[in-house]
């Protein structure tokens, strides 16, 4: 598809922009003939450190108790104990199931009445 160009006239006489200035802008610039100096400080470098020499770390499997030592101990001591508490509380429940269901047994025998036979 062809355009069609648009056509514009040039001029040949540049506009300058106005250099006109307010009363106002006049009024603040002779106001303020002092020059404000900010102070920039010059950074110094950081100073250079050598490395420390790291202490030497125990062993994986040492034996030497720690405080994370008795940190896991506790930890151990609690799952274990709320595992038993569990466990009795099941054997607790298993009981109660168990008194219900002997009492349901009971109160469902049939006792044959005296005097009638079934053939």
């Amino acid at each position: 598809m062809a355009t069609k160009k648009s056509t514009t006239k040039k001029t040949t006489k540049s506009a300058k922009p106005s250099t006109k200035r307010t009363s106002a802008a006049r009024a603040s610039r002779a106001k303020s003939t002092t020059r404000t100096r900010t102070k920039t400080t010059v950074r110094k470098p950081a100073k250079m450190q050598s490395f420390r020499v790291a202490k030497q770390q125990e062993p994986f499997m040492s034996t030497k108790p720690t405080v994370q030592t008795l940190y896991w101990l506790v930890i151990g001591v609690v799952v274990v104990a709320f595992s038993l508490w569990i466990l009795k509380l099941q054997d607790d429940i298993s009981k109660i199931y168990d008194s219900i269901d002997r009492a349901n047994i009971e109160n469902s025998i049939v006792e044959p009445i005296d005097g009638i036979h079934e053939y």
